[in-house]
């Protein structure tokens, strides 16, 4: 699996205040991927589900490979009778001898073998396999969609976290801006409306900044759902100082709000897709749960045939005959069994099951379809997003070398402040553009990995 970002993000250090001599210490958080994924797994009850439900199917399958072991029991019968045979001697005896008794009963331990079934079992034992299959992976396939959800968050922080330092250079630009339109107003080189909009623009930046570390609070707050971590979400966003007024005389020290990753080569294969490519899990589950109809359904076509098994006993039976005592008794049989009419049981049966072999057939055909198209879309997306990137960083340096001239040419009298302002604003449209394109590059390859292009 392609590595897209290897990062790692510590919030909200320390502030420090010069003003007031104040220290604020806010929680650290580092937020690593690879672990994120560690933790995750193991929080997941889905995850903890699939796997039970994976065993139970292997269970189901040892079960039925038991029939091929011969298998002994333990039985006992009593059994009461009113007619006892008898026999009549002739002379010179003249005398009635009974056959039996009212009372009988036997006890012994039986052997029962399967010689053959045609078939019957080891079909059903390899639709057991199938089926347990289809269990791993639908587990898979559930690992896969959290791994993904887990992406989605990861990649959503990080651009947040990209927005927030452009909005803490924006709101660093204008309140030096403001500093220095309070200075000029003061000494008459600049009117009340340029120093009002500086105000504006630097309350209009710390109200963007805010609003954006609240979104990334939350954000964080999926973040450790996911993983099962437990952190006061109170504590994940720094407040501001009482001191830190609608104009403040000096921001507080830059935190050290950043992130460090390595950018990978985002570069989608322009190769279209092939069935053969996809090895998704829900398309490997779809084969499984196909093939385990059908090997069902052929288990239950050997059940037409005769069921031959060996069988022994050795028991204590009473009575022996005419003589009213107990005697031991060893036997050994053979049983064939063949059904001749079950009011069509079976064949409705046979029907039902070949019928749902068809219905997962084309489900996995249209699946396949259905990820063949979503992931021709998303390599399209991928090398669109890869020349807009591009422009837009081309984008960015341009504007804010447009918003430095844009100022000095203001400072000489050449320029109005709305046109300072606009240059700024430019900057920060310029700069969450190019983050939005980074973003949504990462994004589409986590959606390809999901689908199995990289895997």
């Amino acid at each position: 699996m392609q590595k897209i970002f290897s990062a790692n993000l510590l919030l909200f250090c320390s502030f420090s205040f010069s003003s007031s001599a104040i220290a604020i210490t806010i929680e650290s958080k580092v937020i690593d991927l690879e672990q994120g994924l560690q933790a995750a797994t193991a929080y997941s009850q889905k995850i903890e589900s699939q796997e039970q439900s994976y065993q139970s199917a292997l269970a189901r399958g040892r079960s039925l490979r038991a029939d091929y072991f011969p298998q002994f029991s333990l039985d006992g019968q009593y059994r009461w009778v009113d007619h006892i045979p008898s026999v009549t001697l002739p002379a010179p005896l003249n005398k009635t001898v009974e056959m039996g008794n009212h009372s009988n009963y036997s006890a012994g331990i039986n052997l029962h073998y399967l010689v053959t079934d045609f078939g019957q079992t080891s079909k059903g034992i390899d639709s057991a396999k199938a089926e347990a299959e289809a269990e791993r992976e639908n587990k898979r396939l559930s690992a896969d969609e959290l791994t993904l959800s887990l992406k989605k968050v990861y990649y959503k922080l990080i651009f947040q976290t990209s927005q927030l330092r452009s909005l803490l250079d924006a709101w660093e630009l204008a309140h030096d801006q403001e500093r220095d339109m309070e200075r000029r107003f003061r000494s008459g080189s600049s009117s009340l409306l340029d120093y009002t909009t500086a105000t504006k623009d630097t309350l209009s930046f710390k109200l963007k900044f805010l609003q954006t570390q609240t979104e990334f609070s939350f954000t964080l707050q999926d973040w450790l759902a996911l993983t099962g971590e437990t952190l006061a979400v109170e504590k994940l966003r720094s407040p501001l100082p009482q001191e830190l007024s609608t104009r403040p005389k000096k921001l507080p020290s830059r935190p050290s709000l950043a992130v460090t990753f390595s950018s990978p080569t985002l570069a989608a294969s322009t190769t279209s897709m092939r069935l053969t490519d996809f090895q998704h899990p829900s398309l490997l589950q779809l084969e499984q749960l196909k093939l385990a109809q059908k090997l069902k359904a052929e288990s239950m076509e050997r059940s037409y045939f005769p069921r031959l098994s060996l069988g022994a006993r050795t028991s204590l039976e009473y009575p022996d005959g005419g003589k009213k005592e107990s005697y031991h008794q060893n036997s050994i049989f053979l049983t064939v069994s063949m059904p001749l009419w079950d009011g069509g049981k079976r064949s409705n049966l046979l029907e039902s099951t070949y019928a749902l072999e068809r219905s997962f057939a084309a489900k996995k055909e249209n699946l396949t379809r259905e990820l063949q198209d979503t992931s021709r879309k998303m390599q399209q997306l991928l090398l669109q997003l890869q020349e807009q990137a591009q422009v837009a960083k081309e984008g960015t340096k341009d504007a804010k070398r447009l918003a430095t001239l844009t100022y000095q040419s203001y400072l000489n009298g050449k320029t109005n402040y709305l046109q300072v302002q606009s240059a700024n604003l430019k900057v920060l449209e310029w700069k969450t553009q190019e983050d939005s394109l980074l973003y949504a590059r990462s994004m589409a390859l986590a959606q390809l990995e999901f689908l199995g292009e990289h895997r």
